[in-house]
């Protein structure tokens, strides 16, 4: 199993599609749930369609019902 990290936090990957960048984030397809993402929580993999997101806001935005 990978240990997958985001700036020295545990994180998850989901399958992610980059709409549109600000300076300091992005706004992401997310299985369907649009979504703003700040830089420093996620790092977006273009050629796998892959975002890395720690786990904490993965699970915010989880219970919060846009994710």
């Amino acid at each position: 199993m990978e240990n997958l990290v985001v700036n020295d936090q545990p994180a998850v990957k989901i399958k992610a599609k980059l709409i549109r960048r600000s300076e300091k984030s992005g706004y992401y397809n997310c299985e369907g749930d649009k979504v703003w993402i700040a830089d420093s929580c996620c790092i977006y993999n273009d050629k796998e369609g892959t975002l890395l997101i720690q786990e904490w806001l993965y699970k915010t935005l989880e219970n919060q019902g846009k994710l």
